[in-house]
């Protein structure tokens, strides 16, 4: 009488199989959450271009001036502290001002361009959106044009266009935990800086509407920071 065959696998094949599935498991676990991060970067820079056309568009009905780093309470209209971001997204979604104090709409908002993908959930609300702001651009621009500014006032002035001397060299958003940022060497070496960096590198928007990727140690490295050096300046020294 001729014995029946069983189908299937082997303990060997079994085997085979699992350790296949394991290693499979083990490469997306490492490599799916950096694929993720390259993409949310990738987004993130996508809409820092985006925020250079709502700077353009704001400056045009502004005598030339993108809005102030913050609006100082005496100013603002509410009496509160008003975000430069406020004023971009109010020309996109036209709403009061008001409804942007709140944390509420923007952890429910899915389509504001001012919320860096990066940014950790948990942090998201009225004051930190994950985008950050230049607030040494209105010190360095009064520099250079030999004016005198304090740097505590700086993140109050809305710079005029005309009075930035070279816009490809001249930062204005970066990927932050913060509303603003002044950019030296202690801020650029915080280690809070790690949900927003790709490969170590943070994207930089400039106000020609480039974006470039740098270390945030290199941002300062390359005095992107500080006071604007007279074209006369001995470059040697």
């Amino acid at each position: 009488m001729r014995k029946p065959r069983y189908s299937g696998f082997t303990l060997v094949e079994l085997l085979v199989v699992i350790v296949i599935v394991v290693t499979l498991a083990g490469l997306t676990s490492a490599f799916l959450p950096r694929a993720l991060k390259k993409g949310a970067q990738t987004k993130a820079i996508a809409q820092m271009r985006q925020m250079s056309s709502a700077f353009e568009l704001y400056a045009k009905d502004h005598s030339n001036r993108i809005p102030p780093v913050v609006t100082s309470a005496e100013e603002s209209e509410e009496k509160r502290e008003t975000p430069w971001f406020y004023y971009l997204e109010q020309m996109n979604s036209s709403k009061e001002l008001d409804v942007y104090f709140k944390d509420k709409w923007w952890r429910e908002n899915t389509t504001s361009i001012y919320i860096n993908p990066m940014h950790p959930k948990k942090g998201l609300g009225a004051k930190s959106t994950g985008y950050a702001m230049n607030a040494a651009l209105a010190y360095n621009v009064a520099v250079s044009r030999g004016e005198k500014l304090d740097p505590a006032d700086a993140k109050y002035v809305g710079v005029n266009l005309n009075a930035v001397p070279d816009g490809t060299k001249t930062p204005i958003i970066i990927t932050h935990w913060a509303s603003s940022y002044t950019g030296d060497t202690k801020e650029m070496s915080d280690k809070r800086f790690e949900p927003y960096v790709v490969n170590d590198r943070l994207p930089v928007l400039f106000l020609d509407s480039h974006v470039e990727t740098m270390t945030p140690k290199e941002y300062a490295a390359r005095g992107l920071n500080l006071v604007p050096k007279p074209e006369n300046a001995d470059s040697g020294n």
